[in-house]
């Protein structure tokens, strides 16, 4: 998958228009990290490919834990 591609599917969670700033911020065969920001929240999902198809999980963390610069 595109950088842009995980995002969006880590971004399913929240509507579009909430979505303040994004990043990936690891990669790996059949891993990604991305971290998605609204004004409220921040969350790091991960999305993980196997023989089935992605899945994805959440860590919610504080605002101030997260750099998106």
């Amino acid at each position: 998958m595109t950088n842009e591609e995980l995002v969006e599917t880590a971004s399913n969670f929240f509507p579009k228009w909430q979505i303040a700033s994004s990043k990936v911020v690891r990669r790996g065969d059949n891993f990604a990290l991305v971290y998605l920001a609204t004004d409220l929240i921040s969350v790091a999902v991960s999305v993980e490919k196997d023989k089935f198809g992605y899945w994805i999980s959440t860590d919610w963390e504080p605002l101030d834990k997260i750099d998106f610069q």
